[in-house]
């Protein structure tokens, strides 16, 4: 008995906390109501499947193609989660229009293109639709009466819009103009209707002015054209419009040539080449080494050319023969008696 006690009072303890942690379903007094247009649909008989994680509805396009202005559409979810908007033929594919963020306890004005998914335009008003008995083209929501238009893509993200004045009188050469980004964005996102900002840089707000003709200065000269002003020499600008200094010419101007006159070149005597105590040695030993040589030669000559005579001499004096009969024997055979007489001693 006390089992089965204690088995009731676990079963009973765990639904009880399965019931406390389980989310809070949706609420049903807070609601988002939309209205709205689908632009070319070409045929009738279109609904619109509007659903959210925890909602889902499906509502047929009037004669006009819109949506929500029949009866009050009221579309319930969480914070943070997003309406799909798909429109549904009467045969064929399906077609995501768009997720639009959901905003609790507002009332919200969308436009749609079937040739264009994902590219919408979401309006926060307070106006609520005419009704369909009773309406007609002046009550019926707009872009540009009591709506502030901001334009969202299927992603949830604001893109800023920017204004411009138009530009100021041109003062001390410069212009200027005050630029605005005219949506929304700020807002939405601070009331989490989307996701994130594009921060689209601001234009320009001020510029130089552009000179006019009449202010344009006069062209005085041909660009790159020289001329002298006395001993200066001056060439035209680029663009024509002044004389600039280019140099001075100490030697005069040439008129006529648009340069400066060049300095005379003066003579200069040719340098005095001294030759150096080395090159007067290299010459001293060089004619030294070559006396030697032809002093060596010579006498290599004189040695090969009388080494027979001078063994003729040496053999007959050693058989006996006096000088005065060697003697007179050479000079008997041709030979110089100087020569005789040298080669004797």
């Amino acid at each position: 008995m006390r089992m089965h006690f204690f088995v009731y009072v676990f079963v009973v303890f765990s639904f009880l906390t399965i019931l406390v942690s389980a989310d809070n379903p949706p609420s049903l007094v807070g609601f988002q109501q939309v209205y709205g247009l689908v632009h070319n649909v070409t045929v009738s008989g279109y609904q619109l499947n509007i659903t959210t994680p925890s909602f889902a509805t499906l509502v047929l396009l009037d004669a006009e193609d819109r949506f929500g202005y029949d009866r009050a559409l009221k579309v319930y979810g969480r914070a943070g989660e997003q309406i799909s908007f798909i429109l549904v033929p009467p045969t064929g594919n399906k077609t995501i229009l768009g997720l639009v963020p959901y905003a609790v306890s507002s009332l919200t004005y969308l436009e749609f293109d079937f040739r264009q998914p994902g590219n919408f335009t979401v309006n926060e008003t307070t106006t609520p639709p005419p009704s369909a008995d009773n309406d007609d083209d002046d009550r019926r929501p707009s872009r540009n009466r009591n709506n502030t238009n901001t334009s969202v893509n299927a992603t949830g993200i604001c893109r800023y819009n920017w204004e411009c004045s138009l530009w100021s009188d041109c003062t001390v050469g410069q212009q200027s103009r005050d630029c605005y980004h005219a949506d929304r964005c700020d807002d939405l996102l601070a009331q989490r209707l989307i996701g994130s900002i594009d921060r689209v840089e601001s234009p320009a707000e001020s510029r130089a002015c552009t000179a006019t003709e009449s202010e344009a200065p006069a062209v005085v000269c041909a660009a790159g054209q020289k001329r002298c002003q006395g001993t200066v020499l001056q060439e035209c600008s680029s663009v024509g419009t002044e004389w600039r200094f280019v140099q001075s010419c100490t030697q005069g101007c040439d008129t006529v040539a648009g340069r400066c006159v060049a300095a005379p070149v003066e003579q200069q005597p040719a340098p005095v080449v001294q030759e150096s105590s080395f090159s007067l040695w290299y010459y001293v030993g060089g004619g030294v080494v070559l006396i030697a040589l032809v002093g060596g030669v010579i006498l290599l000559w004189y040695w090969h050319k009388y080494k027979p005579v001078k063994e003729y001499i040496k053999n007959t004096r050693l058989e006996g023969y006096a000088d005065e009969k060697i003697q007179m024997k050479l000079i008997g055979e041709g030979w110089d008696p100087k020569r005789v007489e040298k080669l004797m001693k």
